[in-house]
This record gives C-alpha cells, structure tokens and sequence, in this order.
C-alpha cells in the first residue's frame, strides 16, 4: 500500500488513502447501477489509474480534461489525479466545442477522455501501481479547474487548490454536519461544482456519494428512502420535481438536509417544502469559492431571498459602487482561504481575478444587522427601462405569486423609446389577460411587464439555473 508523505497536511490528495485505512470495508460510492464500491477498492482503482496516467506521460501539475465521462468514472478520475498531483477540468458537453477547447487551453490541458472506456483502457494496460509509492501534494497544487463564463459569456477556469478545498471542505462540513458513514445523494452534473464539491466532502468525512447520471425525479424519490440518503443537493427546479414525485409525502427520517442552491428558492416553493417536512438549506454559492458561500439551516426557518450566515471558511462584505462597504444593496465580495487561486492561465499564475484577495461576485445582496446574507439578484442583469433601473427579480418575486402562474422569468426587449420593455416569459394555467391585469393591479410603472410571452419551460443552463441569455434571446424574438 502506499505511505502518506510524512507531516502531510489534510488536503485532498491524502483524503482517499486515509479513508481507505480509516473504513476500508464502509462504502465510499454507490454507482448509477447501484454497485456499492467501499473505500478500500476505490483507493485500489484510483492508485492503479494514477499509475495509469503516469504511464501514459500524465506528470505531477499536468490538468486532464474531462468531457462527458459518466458518473462513477469521472469520481475515479478525480481521485486517482489529486493522488497524482494534476488538476481536472470538467466542462459540460452541451457547450460548443470551441468553449471547451478555449477553457482547456487556458487550463493547459495535456490529456483529455470523454468516455468511461477510454479510462477502462487505460486501466487495463496498466501494470499495476508501485508499491510503496509516496503521494507528493502542496496546499497550493491545483486539483479542480471548474468552468464558467464572464458577465459578456466568454468561458475561463477557476483554479481551485488544495488549500481551497480542504478550507471549503471543513467549513460545509461543519456547517451541515456531514459525518462519516452518511450519505450524500449527488444527481447534479459533476461538469458543475455543486456535485463535484460533494466528492470531495464525502471522501474527506468518510461519507459515501451516491451518484446518478443526471437527474429523474422519481428515481431520486425512490433512492431516497432505498439508500438510506442523509444529504441531498439540488436546484430549485430540481426540488419542484421531486415535491411533486414525493406527491406530497414527507421525506424519509434519515433525510437531515436538502441543500438548495445555483438559483433563487421561490417562497412558494419554500412553504410547500417546508409544510411536507423537507428539511432544506437554501445556499448561496460561486465556483471561484469552491462551492458554498453561505447557507442556512433547516430550524433557522430563513424566508426566501436569505442564505443564511457565511461560512466560516469567507469573509464576506457588501460594497457600493466605490468599492467601499455598506449595509445598502451593493455587490456581494468576500476573502478567504476557500477562495480560489485565481482565474486559469497557462502559467499558473495565481491572483488573476482577485483584488488583494478579494473576489467580487457578479451579484448583487445585502447584509442584515444578525449577519445574514441576503441575495437579491444579479448586478449584471439590470434593465433601464424609461431612465429607471429595474432589476428582474424586483418584478419576479411579484409574479410568482400570482394564481395558476407557475415558473416565471423576466427579461428585457430592446426599445428605442424606452431602453428596455420588459417581458414576462411564463409557464402555467393563467390566461394572459389574468397575468395582465394582475400587473395592473400590483406593478405599476416601470416595473410591470409589457410584454407577455407563455413557453412550454423556461430555458435553463446544465446545472438548472435560469439562462438569462436564453431568455433575452427569447424575448428579443417574441
């Protein structure tokens, strides 16, 4: 077996192998198939494919794409680079190609899969691991180059280091009480660092991940109570569907929190989980902080639009448009060891991004006098309409209110006159002349909605989260 270098710090690189030792014969994944894979013969297969990688010319600060590998393989890669040294770089495979290839380039990404049996290959024509081998691993050694887009929508990388994970890792855990032997239900993307996160937090406590490809509501319902599920994180979208495949049912007992994130929780849908029993945790997170920002609990009963307390792994202000603090709206920054190393570049070179440590969201929030952070909506996606700034969520926590209105959105048309005419795009029962009326009723000057535009579904990112992009081009077209 291999040894742990002496005086190795807790870090991501180490946390296989400790578990491994620690709860050999406990279950560190669970399949999409249903196979139970306990941390003894994970740590078998993640030393055999980092010999693997090593053999193929993979080096120790090397990054591997990865793009459309199913679940079970792509947390079998995760494992065996961090063992390795080299980062990972997952993007979703619905974006174009030229999206990928600009984030791995920026990345330098010398070796990419994007199917389970090209990593089965690899496995099977490797030799074996050395025995005895030592993992190598600094705090600063970046082990997850998450993707995402700029406010004008061109794709970079988030380099995430050790010392950002275990920092995030400790925080979350400490947080939502993750222990070891519970069992965190993963069914969003591992493109997407709400799934990847967990991974990580899993492996660190001990944990098992139960893991889907992709997202059935009904088989998330039924796995529920079949797997004896303790965590569970989802979007917005995601938990409307389960509410309503659990049809009204309560959770199972051994369910302690349902994390809630990667969107705005309507109150609506909030009550009606709560009134069922769902113990759900709204949560605030950005990938350039590795996951969570903030979340609240169950029993602190926070109303939409609170996230809760920050973590203890951030320090979090809310600044004005001089950059200085306030206790007004203003955009959300925060500092600390989960923050990540900078934006990817093919040096390596740690900060870009950051302002003497600070990263700035692109969303816009408020601090309450208990310490709680308030998200009231992106800084970005602010409409002038008649010389008066309108942010959508102004307008949409208004409309989905309204009865027979299901999901809703709000965008924004181009207009000469006016700058902006904003368009309701909405799903449910209601007749447009009930939607309109009701804005008459409760909206009034440049807030209510001109433009009324029923869709089948509200266009969405991988993730779940609303594209406001798709929606503009939406309301542009009509």
């Amino acid at each position: 077996m291999s040894t742990l270098s002496a005086g190795s710090h807790d870090l991501p690189a180490f946390w296989l192998e400790r578990a491994a030792s620690a709860h050999p014969a406990a279950d560190a994944l669970v399949t999409p198939a249903g196979e139970a894979v306990s941390f003894a013969a994970l740590g078998d297969r993640a030393r055999r494919l980092c010999g693997a990688l090593a053999g193929a010319g993979v080096a120790a600060r090397d990054a591997i794409g990865v793009c459309g590998v199913p679940a079970f393989q792509t947390a079998l890669l995760l494992h065996a680079a961090a063992r390795c040294g080299c980062a990972i770089v997952p993007v979703d495979p619905r974006r174009p190609g030229q999206w990928r290839t600009a984030v791995w380039l920026e990345s330098g990404v010398s070796r990419a899969f994007s199917s389970a049996q090209e990593l089965a290959a690899l496995e099977d024509e490797a030799a074996g691991p050395a025995e005895g081998a030592t993992i190598d691993a600094t705090p600063d050694d970046i082990h997850l180059i998450v993707a995402t887009s700029s406010s004008g929508g061109e794709p970079r990388g988030a380099m995430l280091a050790g010392r950002n994970l275990a920092a995030s890792v400790h925080a979350c855990r400490e947080r939502l009480g993750l222990q070891a032997h519970d069992r965190w239900l993963v069914c969003l993307p591992l493109h997407h660092l709400g799934g990847l996160s967990v991974l990580y937090r899993c492996v660190q406590a001990g944990a098992c991940a139960v893991l889907h490809d992709g997202f059935d509501a009904a088989r998330v319902w039924r796995d529920l109570g079949l797997r004896g599920i303790t965590h569970l994180s989802l979007v917005p979208a995601m938990l409307a569907h389960v509410l309503d495949a659990a049809g009204g049912a309560p959770p199972p007992g051994t369910l302690r929190r349902v994390v809630v994130g990667g969107a705005e929780v309507s109150p609506r849908l909030l009550e009606t989980a709560r009134a069922a029993g769902w113990p759900v945790c709204t949560a605030y997170s950005c990938a350039e902080t590795c996951s969570q920002i903030a979340a609240s609990l169950p029993e602190e009963h926070s109303p939409a639009g609170c996230v809760g307390r920050p973590l203890d792994a951030f320090d979090v202000q809310v600044v004005d448009a001089h950059g200085h603090p306030t206790w007004e709206v203003g955009r959300i920054r925060v500092s600390g060891e989960a923050v990540m190393a900078g934006y990817a570049n093919p040096e390596r070179r740690p900060g870009l991004g950051l302002e003497e440590g600070w990263f700035t969201t692109g969303d816009l929030g408020r601090l309450d006098s208990g310490g709680r952070l308030w998200v009231t909506g992106r800084a970005d996606d602010i409409l002038v309409t008649g010389g008066e700034n309108v942010h959508p969520r102004q307008v949409e926590e208004v409309l989905r209110v309204c009865p027979e209105v299901g999901e809703v959105a709000v965008s924004g048309r181009p207009d000469p006159v006016w700058g902006a005419t904003l368009v309701a795009l909405y799903t449910g029962a209601i007749p447009e002349p009930a939607l309109r009326a009701w804005c008459r009723e409760h909206l009034h000057g440049a807030l209510r909605p001109r433009v009324f535009l029923h869709v089948p579904e509200l266009p969405r990112l991988g993730h779940g989260k609303v594209d406001r992009a798709g929606l503009r081009a939406l309301a542009t077209a009509g």
